[in-house]
């Protein structure tokens, strides 16, 4: 087809082939899908999308023929055919890369426990449940698969606007302080574990038995009265169950009244 266009004035060697605007189109539909992937930018992935479209318009126009009816089909017919080639495309490329995120997802965060869609997003990602306050100052968060159960006492952010866990796939970061950016303790990932943070920072870990996280979760949600500061010992064995109630036994009030450090990074024990 090049051969005949270099005889033919009228199509010049430099104009795309078919078979080349093709293969174009595949490389943006493709940058598209890795910038939806990786970065989830859906008015990104769009720009993309548009270029492949206007590629498709500017290629009809290089090749439609000249004249006043012809421009004025093309207006009429080829640019509402774009537009909604274009919504397809989108649409087609989200299911496409939603369908491989269910069949592969990412790895999991700490106290994520469902791969999921949500109602602003358009690909599924990992969801926790939601953390629950006892009303007396006092936070949890569960992890069913990794058998996890965090507990934070004398929580300042209880009932507060920002959320004070931010999960990572390799540790987690707790917020002290709503007042305070630099008070944060630092989780590392682990299993079979209760972990208990004080408002101070000080964190300590105990034995949990296998499933006791979903069930305690399933548990304390269902319970109207939670105590998260007593309750949790009631799914430890006995012996650390006594080291649990002597850690969160409440300190006294010139100790409970002090504020977290200004920068803190905590570790397991």
């Amino acid at each position: 087809m090049d051969a005949q266009n270099a005889d033919n004035p009228e199509w010049p060697a430099w104009r795309p082939t078919w078979l080349k605007l093709l293969i174009w189109l595949a490389i943006l539909f493709a940058i598209a899908g890795c910038i939806l992937w990786i970065a989830e930018d859906l008015a990104l992935l769009m720009l993309v999308d548009l270029v492949a479209a206007a590629s498709v318009v500017g290629f009809w126009w290089v090749r439609a023929p000249r004249g006043a009816v012809a421009t004025l089909l093309m207006l009429l017919l080829g640019l509402p055919a774009c537009i909604i080639g274009f919504w397809i495309c989108i649409l087609l490329e989200v299911n496409a890369i939603a369908s491989a995120l269910y069949a592969w997802p990412p790895p999991r965060p700490m106290f994520a426990n469902v791969f999921r869609g949500a109602e602003m997003t358009f690909l599924p990602s990992w969801h926790g449940n939601e953390e629950i306050n006892d009303r007396k100052g006092n936070l949890s968060w569960f992890d069913f698969a990794d058998n996890v159960v965090l507990i934070y006492i004398d929580s300042v952010n209880a009932g507060g606007w920002i959320e004070p866990l931010r999960s990572g796939v390799r540790q987690s970061k707790l917020r002290l302080d709503d007042e305070n950016d630099d008070g944060v303790a630092i989780i590392p990932r682990t299993r079979d574990k209760v972990i208990v943070v004080l408002s101070s920072g000080e964190m300590r870990n105990f034995a949990l038995p296998t499933g006791q996280a979903a069930a305690f979760y399933e548990a304390t949600r269902k319970n109207p009265n939670p105590d998260l500061r007593r309750d949790p010992g009631s799914i430890l064995e006995p012996a650390e169950r006594t080291r649990y109630l002597e850690f969160v036994r409440p300190a006294p009030a010139s100790e409970r009244d002090q504020k977290p450090p200004s920068s803190h990074s905590c570790g397991t024990n």
